[in-house]
């Protein structure tokens, strides 16, 4: 099980103060707040996807979906569903690969325009991973996470053995360690179940480094 205790967790302060603080438990969607999703885009792997509002400082985490071997198509229709679920979503954050070219020519992000998917917008990766990492750090003790949809909530597809972990047990159980590289050894970032859902959430928080979430967010207080 993946837990705030995890040798070399890399946001495990940020969580266990969160935990303290009481901010992952039930929440309410904001009646005003425009809904944002943020994603990492799995070719061959995972696809994670959190829901998220900006409430002034803020942020609340309404829900997060994760599963693989899914066809753009089929991630569209749980972004549907969510819509259905909440309402309309303002904003689509997708990470850098999401331009690149399928084999037939077309970008994930023309496949997920065609199947009904508007308001995408590329976030752009920094060149330095730990810059991103350090804006999920900033951005974490502004967040509150909903019990149920971000914790209690694990993914399997049918038919498979695989269960992949929650949201918030992506965020707390993502980790470094010690790798060798050009001679020198550094803490990278475990690659591994939970990071895909680490870096969905670091797509949120570079866009909001970046200034991409301003023209966005008109808070027009509690509902």
């Amino acid at each position: 099980a993946l837990s705030a205790s995890t040798e070399g967790a890399i946001y495990g302060e940020q969580m266990a103060l969160l935990r303290a603080k009481g901010r992952i438990t039930n929440l309410s969607m904001n009646g005003h707040a425009p809904l944002i999703t943020a994603w990492d885009i799995g070719q061959s792997d995972y696809t994670c996807i959190w829901l998220v509002q900006l409430f002034g400082q803020d942020v609340l985490v309404l829900d997060y979906y994760s599963s693989h071997n899914k066809t753009p198509a089929e991630y569209a229709a749980q972004m549907l569903l969510w819509e259905r679920q909440y309402r309309p979503i303002a904003l689509h954050l997708l990470p850098h690969d999401s331009s690149s070219r399928q084999h037939d020519g077309r970008t994930y992000m023309d496949l997920l325009q065609e199947a009904g998917i508007h308001n995408i917008k590329r976030v752009i990766r920094l060149p330095d991973i730990w810059v991103g990492i350090n804006a999920v750090r900033a951005i974490l003790p502004r967040c509150y996470f909903d019990l149920n949809q971000c914790e209690k909530k694990d993914f399997k597809n049918e038919g498979e053995s695989i269960v992949l972990p929650s949201g918030v047990a992506c965020l707390e159980g993502y980790r470094k360690k010690l790798e060798a590289s050009t001679g020198n050894i550094k803490e990278m970032p475990v690659h591994d179940e939970a990071s895909h859902g680490a870096s969905a959430f670091r797509t949120l928080a570079e866009a909001d480094m970046r200034g991409m979430l301003k023209n966005i967010t008109s808070f027009a207080g509690p509902a």
